[in-house]
């Protein structure tokens, strides 16, 4: 046991404290960056579902206007004053594609203009019989629903696209703190190999 020397290393010119802190950290350091991605990836699938959702809620609001025969043959024409719009459809498909291209064209719009409102309100009425308020009422309820459910959906998306963009911020922050600590680490062992060579 005598022919065993640790001169620089027991003399107090050796900080033990620091070396096993920085090699605590750098084990932990993967364990960190899984944990980061977790909760990354969790965010994501959290917004991805929302997405869904959304997605889902506009495709049932979209499906009451492909309902068979509800615009079959229908024809309307406004009673108010100083109206110049009238509506007319030739079977319920014509009809059903119009109502589409409106609702679309809403969501795209972001809002629905009063003229496309008053034509899908005089639709309703001419094929349910109902009056032209409750046909009012019911399409205002249609548009609201529809550009909710549309503007939920971009949320959810753009909020997907953010976590994305987060998960991958983190993952190439972990590999630069990896690469980093690796260089530390290498650059400190090759000082010591030097030292006791």
């Amino acid at each position: 046991m005598s022919g065993i020397s640790l001169s620089g290393l027991i003399n107090g010119s050796f900080d033990w404290q620091s070396v096993v802190t920085e090699l605590i950290q750098i084990d932990s350091a993967p364990i960190t960056a899984l944990q980061n991605n977790e909760a990354t990836n969790n965010t994501q699938l959290s917004a991805l579902a929302q997405l869904g959702s959304d997605a889902t809620s506009l495709q049932t609001a979209s499906q009451a206007l492909q309902a068979d025969g509800v615009f079959d043959g229908v024809s309307a024409a406004s009673t108010t004053p100083n109206s110049t719009w009238t509506a007319a459809a030739a079977s319920g498909s014509d009809a059903r594609v119009e109502t589409l291209y409106i609702a679309y064209h809403a969501i795209a719009a972001g809002n629905m203009s009063d003229a496309d409102r008053g034509y899908l309100a005089a639709l309703v009425a001419a094929q349910t019989g109902i009056a032209a308020p409750e046909a009012q009422r019911r399409v205002d309820e249609f548009t609201e629903a529809t550009l909710s459910a549309a503007n939920k959906a971009k949320e959810s998306a753009d909020a997907a696209r953010k976590a994305a963009a987060q998960g991958s911020l983190y993952t190439a922050l972990a590999l630069l703190i990896g690469a980093f600590i690796a260089s530390v680490c290498a650059a400190v062992g090759g000082r010591l190999r030097d030292e006791h060579a």
